[in-house]
């Protein structure tokens, strides 16, 4: 049976035989993988192919693609070689390849690894139909130093182990020197070099990062900022000028005119960096209701008292009003004790009128007493003069019996 590159020659050796003769066109099929190279878990990986024809750099859409154990992934070309390439060597690699030690800047960055499985018991790598290489996982060393070559490109393959070469297409080479931990794959070579990026790591094939910072960050002086212009500092405050200075805001106090956003203030000015209410009302002597933004006569029961205790007083809609207190209720005394308690009647304090039982009593003003009137005869002077007695007795007024037997 024949093998892809022997098909591939005799196909080759047609076309020769039917072309004119002179320099061959631009073209991509004339290369062999050369040289394929891992790391133990497959995120470092390079694949290189070489050709010894010219104009072989016309790359753009065509693919790689790998087979491991029946998993297959692809990569697709994008952008044509911009070099001649006769003689030359073609090198793509996995992310972060080009800052390892020892490594070269690959033509092409493949997705992060593994894009071979190094563990397969088979693997086929395959560029764009025309030439394949097949391994095994024995075949292929992952100690971080060698790398397997074919040494008998555009042939039968003839496999061997050798010290990694990666060689792009300008003729840079190198050979990577690993530390323990790439070569075993514990560490991630997959930073793009940008500070702002973070700490990036393989994930889904792809590198991926995040950002260090809680908010912004500033590449150029790979550091954390609150700010990187001054539109990054805006507080939508009339009193303050914005700027942004090493990456801090700074706020400017300026002077001017402003509006604290209060009805109840005018002359508005800026102090300090902030808005204050002017001291004079707009009001002009009434009062000023900042909840509903208008002037009346009060903005709040207490400002309608009248001082009268038998009235009620309510603020509604900048406007007292006032109502009687219900009749009876205990208003103030007015220091009189002959006319009796005070209480409210229709909306002001009054009097009783009488303090004692005007039949049997009479009223002392002085001494705040009711006074019984003697009936006639002696019996009923002596219950009149018991009575005052009894009352001189509780108030400890011994004027007040003095003055009845006068």
């Amino acid at each position: 049976m024949l093998n892809a590159r022997t098909l591939r020659a005799a196909l080759l050796l047609g076309l020769a035989l039917c072309a004119a003769p002179g320099r061959a066109g631009a073209n991509f099929h004339l290369w062999d993988l050369v040289e394929v190279y891992s790391n133990a878990d497959g995120s470092i990986q390079y694949i290189e192919l070489s050709t010894s024809s010219t104009g072989q750099g016309v790359l753009d859409l065509h693919t790689l693609t790998s087979n491991s154990d029946g998993v297959q992934r692809t990569f697709t070309f994008h952008g044509n070689l911009a070099t001649e390439t006769e003689d030359q060597r073609m090198l793509l690699a996995t992310p972060g390849f080009a800052a390892l030690p020892g490594a070269v800047t690959p033509d092409y960055v493949l997705p992060c690894g593994p894009f071979f499985d190094p563990s397969a018991t088979l693997v086929t790598l395959n560029f764009s139909g025309v030439d394949t290489l097949v391994f095994s996982s024995a075949q292929l060393p992952t100690n971080g130093t060698l790398a397997l070559v074919d040494a008998s490109p555009g042939g039968a393959p003839s496999l061997s182990t050798a010290a990694n070469t990666p060689t792009n297409v300008l003729g840079n080479a190198g050979q990577l020197t690993l530390t323990e931990c790439q070569s075993a794959g514990t560490c991630e070579p997959c930073d793009d070099g940008l500070f702002c990026n973070g700490a990036e790591s393989c994930a889904n094939s792809a590198c991926s990062a995040a950002s260090p910072c809680g908010s912004l960050c500033d590449e150029e002086t790979n550091a954390c900022v609150e700010c990187l212009s001054a539109t990054d500092c805006s507080d939508a405050e009339i009193c303050t000028a914005e700027s942004c200075e090493s990456g801090s805001c700074v706020y400017t106090p300026v002077p001017g005119n402003c509006d604290d956003g209060q009805f109840c203030t005018t002359f508005d000015m800026c102090a300090g960096g902030t808005c204050s209410g002017g001291v004079m009302s707009p009001c002009a002597g009434e009062n000023c209701n900042e909840d509903g933004d208008f002037c009346g006569e009060c903005a709040q029961a207490g400002d309608c008292e009248d001082g009268n205790p038998c009235t009620i007083n309510s603020c509604d809609g900048g406007r007292c009003f006032i109502g009687e207190a219900n009749d009876g209720t205990s208003c103030a005394d007015n220091g009189i004790f002959c006319d009796g308690p005070e209480a409210c009647s229709v909306g002001s304090c009054q009097s009783a009128g009488i303090a004692c039982n005007a039949e049997t009593q009479t009223c002392n003003e002085d001494d705040e007493i009711c006074v019984p009137i003697p009936e006639p005869g002696a019996s009923g002077g002596l219950a009149a003069l018991l009575a005052l007695a009894a009352i001189a007795a509780s108030r400890d007024q011994s004027s007040i019996l003095a003055h009845a037997l006068r």
